[in-house]
């Protein structure tokens, strides 16, 4: 049994990141942008990830398929570059100014490259069908990719400057899998139930699924360590069984409730 608590979030930065998100859906792009101005003004982005540089923060947008780069300073707009048919998440390479961006229309991993305006792109992987997101092993130079609806993850190996892909591998789950999160010195993958309150716990140096966790709730979208890294932080949502589903339960809320749990980390590892 894992036990019940209380998560308590950093409102002022996630509200931060919240507004930069919303203005970015649906703002206007400056002329410094590669898209056109008629087609930057009249694009559904849909934001689904974020990267945070020195300087600039990088926000993948998945409708319009391009990267927004947002200023640090002035969190203002400077640019925006269309670099996949559809992304379904983004995330830094280790080490570099670059990123990786997942294509799930074309089946592709994108390395993608932004300096003084300046686009770089190179398809370096195919992915699996319905691939959904991205997480890199910095120690092991490894992907991973958890893909939806063929139920399972792939790892695929890399050269030392991420540059070349070396071998791939799948590992077969019992959950359509989407939240991803690397513990232990990146010996251990944490993969998180797109749907139910599944979290499954992998040996990444045998890729080797070691056991399945179930919470009680669903739709986990976010997973991450506590500071001294001793704790797992999961938000999920939860459905009161109590509740129905008429106009009162629902105007105030109360069938499907958003919430947070925290998980001892030893206790995840020791099944």
């Amino acid at each position: 049994a894992i036990p019940r608590c209380v998560v308590l979030f950093e409102r002022s930065l996630m509200s931060r990141a919240l507004i930069l998100l919303l203005a970015v859906s649906f703002a206007a792009v400056p002329v410094r942008s590669v898209l056109s101005a008629e087609s930057a003004t009249a694009v559904l982005r849909r934001p689904v990830a974020l990267v945070a540089q020195s300087d600039r923060l990088l926000v993948a947008n998945r409708r319009s398929g391009t990267i927004t780069v947002i200023d640090s300073e002035t969190s203002r707009v400077t640019a925006e570059h269309h670099v996949a048919a559809r992304i379904a998440d983004m995330t830094a390479v280790p080490g570099q100014r670059a990123v990786f961006v997942a294509d799930d229309l074309r089946h592709r991993l994108i390395k993608v490259s932004i300096e003084a305006d300046v686009l770089s792109t190179t398809a370096i992987a195919e992915l699996p069908e319905s691939a959904t997101r991205l997480i890199v092993s910095t120690d092991r130079r490894e992907l991973f990719v958890s893909a939806r609806w063929s139920r399972c993850i792939t790892v695929t190996g890399f050269d030392e400057e991420f540059e070349r892909a070396e071998a791939s591998s799948e590992i077969a789950l019992p959950f359509a899998p989407r939240e991803m999160l690397l513990l232990n010195s990146d010996a251990t993958l944490l993969v998180a139930d797109a749907f139910g309150g599944q979290i499954a716990v992998i040996d990444v140096v045998d890729r080797k699924l070691l056991g399945v966790h179930t919470l009680a709730g669903h739709n986990i979208r976010g997973m991450a360590t506590s500071g001294d890294g001793s704790r797992v932080l999961v938000s999920h949502q939860k459905m009161d069984p109590l509740a129905r589903a008429g106009y009162g339960d629902l105007h105030w809320g109360s069938l499907v409730a958003n919430g947070g749990r925290v998980l001892d980390v030893e206790r995840v590892n020791g099944q």
